[in-house]
């Protein structure tokens, strides 16, 4: 008996000894990291150990096991453990902002960095692994208490960034972020004012985003970034890179800084002199920060540069700032010019300029845009890919400009950003992503999803994009309530898709005999009877849906659930109905608006965000309350007799190579055809007679110049060769951005029972089919 218990003792204690030694994150630990390592791993720490204490409801000031974190170069406690080849880090040494998790066993984990932020980036990565959201306190995503997160002996993760500079820009925060800030977070009796307080949250947002670069706000109202004392030094805390926007060179807010200088007209050709001074003052501020300049020059604020009549002379005045900037650069930021971090951001004019023969230096990065409403207008051919400046992307999902703006709610699908994003990166643009997210909020997810992809390209393609909505339902608000988000967050973006809220109005901005500033009048919305009270049906159903989900969201998240997801729901939907329905129910739309937008300033947090909520900006003519009466007249058009429409993922054959986007486009299905492919979808008709067809594709901008031209044949027969391109700004690209979509119209006799097959050629790369629809009026 005492040799078979102490066998069974032995193999008792075989069995622990042979089990993964692992390490609890979530108790005391001794964190050890070295005096000589920069501030953002101070704070990185700091922000870790306030994570921590939250989670675990603990002091882990200290503890016997230890978290031992350095900079490969900087930490003598790391680099003696690479030296005595405890741990190895031949995987990220020399990398761009790299790190590694290491658990060596039950009471030491190592986080290495290649380099400073990639240390912090590293520490953060904890507090990922801890369940703690990116957005704990920028949407009040109150951390899960938990008693153990366990990490395996071995390499728990390594991981760098795919893009070197990731960031936002702070934009038309007129109506949110300043009065937010100065009224509320941050009040020091100054309008417009954005301080150290307000930016330091700022920032640890984008260090827990895994983002490293921040373009300020900008706005005439608005205190310029580098005006206000304390917010340079945080953003060295922070380990931020500080950049300017399109217009805005050499780290100047013009908009907030140059007529306040009283130095005369912002024109190079005339007023040289006040413009270098003005520059090379900037410059000796910013000299021994971590910046990425903007180079040429606009107008003050986003329009043509001053005094130039044409392209020409634009193109060789531009010549002589390059120039200018360079010896600027050179003498109060670096010698070695080629070593500053450089864009030329190819916005708007600036594009046709650079097009008509800019010559750019080859270190400095290309910054390409979209159109302001998601289609990148033009990527690197390849010549210009083997710049060494490289290129880089600046994309909108908020915007203030023709043919409309959309500031107040964030709508722009997922599924467009991940396909321009992913198409930008093939074109090898890798240097700088900037997105412009208005004042952040309402733009959580899709900021999110942005850096994920800014971080790990490789991550979410378009095979697995709705897993990276359903993890963020998930983190954000639990297992059993991440499908039905998902579901609702889907049919949010696929109704905006079709029309975004603040498209409603089917009016325009920036429209030339319109009074304050040619914003024309509400119109009658452009449905049909039918499609519009689908379009509210589809609104409604998601609505109770999102009221219905929020009584199961534990009480601590309530208020995030409110912010992310519930507000921009029901604000869509009511928006929707404003429009669709008439007198009284119009008005109590517009009041519940009003309604829910009180509730989200004053009553959501504890009146944390009072000020944060605008659901008028610009005052646009869209927010009026619409009430249409419309006794004698009918609101919408008559329904066709005949109407169907064919996804374009549903063709019967193909002849070359597609992809399918799901969630893409009215259809959420749209098909982009490569270039020479081509799709044949079939149909028939109840009635011989006349019908049209409408193709309709998403309005892309051609990659490298050129055009978007497609080839249609019917029954075997060529009808010609169509072009759905439109150049930014002119009428029919107006509305296609308002309606998503491009056509091809068609109108043909069609027979009966006939089996009819439509072909569609793509003649050209970036050709996207939404969906067919084929309609008749007898």
């Amino acid at each position: 008996m005492n040799r078979l218990f102490l066998l069974s003792v032995f193999l008792v204690l075989f069995a622990l000894s042979a089990l993964p030694s692992s390490f609890n994150l979530i108790r005391k630990h001794s964190i050890v990291f070295d005096q000589s390592e920069e501030q953002v791993v101070y704070t990185a720490v700091d922000i870790f150990k306030s994570d921590l204490e939250k989670v675990s409801e603990q002091d882990v000031s200290s503890g016997k096991s230890q978290l031992i974190i350095g900079t490969i170069g900087k930490s003598k406690t790391v680099d003696s453990l690479i030296k005595n080849r405890h741990i190895s880090v031949k995987d990220i040494k020399g990398k761009w902002e790299a790190f590694k998790i290491i658990c060596l066993d039950d009471n030491r984990l190592v986080v290495a960095g290649s380099d400073s932020r990639g240390t912090a980036y590293g520490i953060l990565e904890l507090s990922r692994m801890m369940g703690v959201s990116p957005w704990e306190w920028w949407a009040d995503v109150t951390p899960e208490k938990k008693s153990e997160v366990l990490v395996n002996k071995g390499v728990v993760t390594v991981q760098s960034p795919s893009v070197q500079y990731r960031g936002i820009f702070l934009n038309d925060e007129d109506w949110a972020l300043v009065p937010w800030s100065s009224k509320n977070y941050e009040p020091v009796g100054l309008s417009g004012h954005i301080g150290p307080k307000t930016y330091s949250k700022i920032f640890e947002l984008l260090l827990r985003l895994r983002a490293n670069t921040l373009w300020p706000a900008m706005h005439e109202p608005t205190t310029p970034f580098y005006t206000v004392e304390g917010n340079k030094e945080a953003a060295q805390k922070y380990g931020i890179v500080i950049g300017t926007s399109h217009c805005e060179p050499m780290m100047r807010n013009n908009a907030g800084e140059w007529y306040k200088a009283n130095i005369g007209r912002y024109n190079f050709k005339t007023n040289r002199d006040n413009i270098i001074n003005y520059w090379a003052e900037r410059l000796k501020y910013v000299s021994g920060t971590e910046t990425f300049m903007t180079v040429g020059m606009r107008g003050v604020h986003d329009g043509r540069m001053e005094g130039i009549k044409t392209t020409e002379e634009y193109r060789d005045a531009l010549h002589e700032v390059l120039d200018v900037q360079t010896d600027l650069l050179k003498k109060y930021i670096n010698p070695d010019v080629k070593k500053i971090p450089q864009t030329i951001v190819l916005y708007k004019e600036v594009l046709n300029v650079y097009r008509s023969g800019l010559e750019v230096p080859d270190y400095v990065t290309l910054m390409w845009t979209d159109d302001n409403h998601g289609h990148i207008a033009n990527l690197s051919n390849k010549e210009e890919q083997k710049r060494k400046g490289g290129s880089g992307i600046y994309y909108h999902i908020s915007y203030w400009g023709s043919p409309h703006d959309y500031l107040w709610l964030c709508t722009t699908s997922p599924a467009l950003i991940n396909m321009q994003m992913r198409r930008a990166w093939d074109y090898n643009a890798r240097k700088i992503w900037i997105l412009n997210v208005g004042d952040i909020k309402p733009a959580e997810y899709d900021t999110e999803l942005f850096m994920d992809m800014a971080w790990n390209i490789n991550s979410i393609d378009n095979s697995n994009l709705s897993d990276h909505l359903r993890n963020w339902a998930s983190r954000e608000f639990g297992e059993k309530n991440a499908d039905e988000i998902v579901s609702i967050m889907n049919e949010y973006y696929r109704l905006a898709a079709i029309r975004r809220p603040e498209h409603m109005g089917f009016n325009m901005v920036e429209i030339w005999g319109y009074p304050r500033g040619g914003l024309m009048p509400n119109s009658i919305p452009d449905f049909t009877e039918g499609e519009a009270n689908q379009r509210i049906e589809d609104y409604d159903r998601i609505e109770k849906a999102v009221i219905k989900l929020s009584s199961s969201i534990p009480a601590n998240r309530k208020d995030a659930f409110f912010q992310l997801v519930e507000y921009p729901v029901r604000a869509a939907s009511q928006m929707n109905k404003k429009f669709l329905k008439t007198g009284q129910d119009a008005l109590n739309a517009y009041n519940e608006i009003v309604k829910l937008t009180d509730y989200y300033n004053k009553k959501m947090s504890g009146g944390k965000w009072n000020y944060f909520m605008d659901m008028k900006p610009r005052d646009l003519p869209v927010f009026e309350p619409a009430i249409y009466t419309h006794k004698d007249d009918k609101l919408f058009k008559d329904d066709p007799v005949f109407k169907k429409v064919i996804d374009g993922s549903n063709f019967v054959s193909n002849n070359g190579e597609y992809t399918v986007y799901k969630g893409l486009g009215h259809s959420s299905n749209a098909t982009m055809i490569d270039k020479g492919a081509s799709l044949e979808y079939n149909f028939n008709v109840n009635k011989s007679a006349k019908y049209k067809l409408n193709i309709g594709f998403v309005p892309m901008q051609p990659a490298n110049g050129g055009d978007l031209r497609v080839e249609v044949s019917f029954n075997g027969k060529v009808l010609g060769t169509f072009s759905i391109h439109e150049d930014p700004f002119t009428q029919n690209w107006r509305e296609n951005i308002l309606r998503n979509q491009a056509y091809v119209t068609l109108q043909m006799e069609l027979e009966n029972a006939k089996n009819n097959v439509l072909t569609v050629k793509a003649l050209d790369d970036d050709i996207i089919i939404d969906h067919i629809k084929i309609t008749s009026d007898i």
